[in-house]
């Protein structure tokens, strides 16, 4: 599977779908543009889809709390979707739960007033 993400915008929304890696090598360019599209629309839910994702290291994850951090500074909201169970299982560990509400469908978040 190919390392890539893409961003799709629905209502005010931003959705982000991380496809393969999610590590080092692909971290630096996956944080840059989600800066600049967070920064330009300052959207107030952005929901983070890892459908599709094969693995994720500390890189990945450090980018997840930088996003989060982002978002909270315009009162927005961050959601992790369709976690696969190791990435769930990772992410349980490091205690993101706590601060991020994870969604198994977008479509949850996107649907609320």
């Amino acid at each position: 599977m190919k390392n890539e993400m893409k961003l799709r915008i629905e209502k005010d929304c931003l959705v982000v779908l991380f496809y393969g890696d999610v590590d080092h090598e692909t971290t630096l360019a996956y944080r840059d543009r989600l800066v600049q599209a967070i920064e330009k629309e300052k959207y107030s839910k952005v929901i983070l889809d890892f459908e599709n994702v094969s693995f994720i290291d500390s890189s990945g994850i450090g980018m997840v709390l930088g996003r989060y951090n982002q978002v909270r500074r315009y009162d927005g909201c961050l959601y992790l979707s369709r976690l696969p169970e190791a990435t769930r299982r990772l992410f349980d560990l490091t205690g993101l739960f706590s601060i991020i509400e994870v969604v198994d469908q977008s479509e949850e978040v996107i649907n609320r007033e």
